[in-house]
């Protein structure tokens, strides 16, 4: 026997020896988290998983891939303001599986203004901080670098300058400005001289803005047989946008839509960006924002608004939401009680579950309770407020127990269970209406029978015990059939029954 104990387990250790390990998927222990940048910076999501070396790593943006990446972070390029909104994701990889990780967004705000003398504090020479001053000898202005964003420490590449460009209406003078640039305005100028006084402004427009740079284009008139091209940079009276008045806080009732409204003041034109929770709003870009009918979900959310103007970008104070949701109230009405007859209880049978329903067709409450060793009909057209009384059955024994209900084509159903007689029965009727479909009176179609005619409804009979529950509720099976089922409790005997309806 020991031999054989030994066998077995050498058999066993074998077999468990060649059982394959099964890993599970890379598990991801920190997801990408939501960022906030500044137009013009970079943002960088990382991830942090574990799994079976070696994991590799596939990075998304809106659901596409981002290429052949295959490291835990990743950073984008410089933003621009059209980047707000876009959702980063990863798929971390492998041997076993891949699992993906959860998004998170991206939000880009509008470049904040940096002003000339801050720019200018670069400069290692005070004497050369001043607007025409040009410290590094390349001959451009510290006014012209600073609105075209160049560095004031370094001398301006030829791509940092305005240029002639080819396009399908004709030539073009282009140069973009710096959105953090303030206080200073840009005028394209022509001279056929370069004489003193011979220079002219030329129309320009913008035609791209991506919250760090603006690009402007003038048309090169082809009618000169010369001309000369120049920008010019000069300081005005441009003032830096100004909130007078801050959206609101305000409390609305679930459903409602409130509106944010803001006043602000500064050199124009001034643009305006609604956020919520930090977040852009995506068309929301007017002095006041509705959003859409609040739930409970938005209480507490927080509003602002950003103003943009040629000479900066201010941010509004928060607006509070706060969301109330209604108390439930309940109105009640008096109701007059079932009829008191020959002296018996009102209204239900003792432990009685359903012991009124209303009726399919005319919305009558019919209800059958016991009066004095009988069982009674009362009817109310009225939701309960007054009662009629309908003809009785035959006699029974008062009951401890019993249930109604209606079933799909009118009939009523009674189960009726009495502990001193030691069982129950169960009862159908027809209800007789009036030609408004109000109940006029019953028809009797399986008389109610105390004595027990039906055994699958008999509970212990113990004389005293008051803990008997009896109910019946009118379905269909799982065939789409109409049944009735019925569920007996009895306490002492600790019995639950659940039996068919009989034919």
């Amino acid at each position: 026997m020991q031999t054989l104990r030994l066998a077995l387990g050498a058999l066993l250790a074998a077999a468990l020896a060649v059982v394959p390990r099964v890993h599970a998927a890379p598990t991801i222990g920190q997801a990408p988290q939501p960022l906030t940048v500044t137009a013009g910076a970079t943002a960088t999501f990382s991830v942090a998983a574990t799994g079976t070396a070696p994991l590799h790593f596939a990075w998304q943006r809106d659901g596409a891939s981002l290429g052949a990446l295959d490291s835990p972070s990743y950073t984008t390029p410089p933003t621009t303001l059209a980047d707000s909104g876009a959702v980063f994701s990863v798929i971390v990889t492998d041997g076993t599986g891949s699992t993906p990780s959860a998004s998170a967004s991206l939000t880009v705000n509008p470049l904040a203004p940096n002003p000339f003398s801050t720019w200018a504090m670069a400069i290692a020479d005070p004497a050369q901080r001043g607007p025409t001053a040009a410290p590094l000898g390349d001959g451009i202005p510290n006014l012209i670098k600073y609105m075209l964003g160049n560095s004031p420490d370094s001398a301006a590449a030829p791509g940092d300058l305005p240029i002639l460009a080819p396009t399908a209406g004709g030539t073009v003078f282009r140069f973009s400005r710096s959105r953090g640039a303030t206080g200073i305005s840009a005028a394209v100028e022509k001279s056929t001289t370069l004489a003193a006084g011979s220079w002219s402004a030329v129309a320009s427009a913008k035609t791209a803005d991506d919250g760090v740079f603006e690009t402007w284009e003038a048309t090169v008139s082809t009618a000169d047989p010369r001309a000369f091209y120049r920008l010019n940079a000069t300081t005005n009276a441009d003032l830096a946008p100004a909130i007078s008045t801050s959206p609101a806080s305000t409390s609305v009732a679930a459903g409602s839509a409130p509106t944010f409204t803001v006043a602000a003041s500064g050199t124009g034109p001034l643009t305006y960006q609604w956020r919520k929770n930090g977040a852009l709003i995506t068309g929301a870009t007017d002095p006041s924002y509705t959003p859409p009918p609040a739930s409970a979900a938005d209480d507490g959310a927080r509003f602002t608004v950003l103003v943009t103007g040629p000479s900066g970008t201010v941010a509004s104070a928060e607006a509070v939401l706060s969301v109330t949701t209604p108390a439930r109230t309940t109105s009640y009405t008096a109701l007059q009680d079932l009829p008191v007859v020959d002296g018996g209880p009102r209204g239900c049978w003792y432990n009685a579950e359903n012991a009124i329903v209303r009726d399919r067709v005319g919305g009558d409450l019919v209800g059958f309770f016991p009066g004095n060793s009988k069982l009674m009909a009362a009817v109310s057209r009225d939701s309960g407020r007054t009662w009629s009384m309908l003809s009785p059955n035959p006699s029974f024994w008062l009951p401890n127990s019993g249930s109604i209900c209606q079933s799909a084509d009118g009939k009523i159903h009674i189960l009726y269970n009495t502990l001193y007689s030691g069982g129950g029965a169960y009862a159908r009727f027809t209800l007789v209406r009036d030609g408004s479909g109000h109940i006029t009176n019953f028809t009797s179609d399986l008389p109610l029978n105390p004595s027990g005619n039906y055994p699958e409804l008999m509970l212990p009979a113990v004389n005293g015990n008051m803990d008997v529950r009896t109910g019946i509720v009118a379905g269909t099976d799982s065939a789409g059939n109409p049944r009735l089922f019925w569920v007996m409790y009895d306490d002492p005997g600790g019995t639950y029954r659940a039996v068919s309806p009989p034919a």
